[in-house]
């Protein structure tokens, strides 16, 4: 029976040691991801510029966005206290910009820059985010240095 005010899973506290390491491999993996993408974008946009970006960390990109629908899973279980509209709203959108031009569409996504200015700006915000999420986890309270990053970052 779900408890008070949402999920039956909200009863697994955030000190769950199950929950924690889950919550720990999974923004590992996606600081892996994003880290990934925007290194190889960065190598992509010094070849190519913005039109460059998108065909060397594609790939990792469209990894890490549909490894973030989690988060939605997430947010409706009750593991984070995320808001479950906000961030399905959030995901949606970028799972939108980057698979309708992939999957049966006549644009190409890489032939633009724009693209490569989304996936740069993604990229630096995400490392950022998901660095800030694995040292709150990890050391209870992040330093003053990563909140700030990731509240005027972007």
């Amino acid at each position: 029976r779900a408890s008070r005010g949402g999920s039956p899973c909200r009863r697994m506290s955030a000190s769950s040691p199950v929950l924690k390491a889950y919550l720990v491999v999974y923004n590992v993996m996606c600081l892996v991801l994003w880290s990934l993408a925007l290194v190889t974008g960065v190598r992509g946009y010094g070849k190519r510029g913005l039109r460059g970006v998108w065909g060397a960390s594609g790939s990792f990109v469209l990894v890490g966005q549909f490894a973030m629908v989690l988060e939605i899973v997430h947010a409706v279980l009750g593991l984070v206290r995320s808001p479950v509209v906000t961030t399905t709203i959030q995901v949606c959108s970028r799972l939108w910009i980057v698979v309708v031009p992939v999957v049966g569409s006549e644009c190409e996504i890489g032939d633009e820059g724009m693209p490569g200015l989304m996936v740069l700006s993604w990229a630096s915000v995400e490392v950022v985010r998901y660095v800030f999420y694995l040292c709150s986890l990890v050391l209870r309270q992040g330093p003053y240095w990563g909140f700030w990053l990731r509240y005027t970052g972007f």
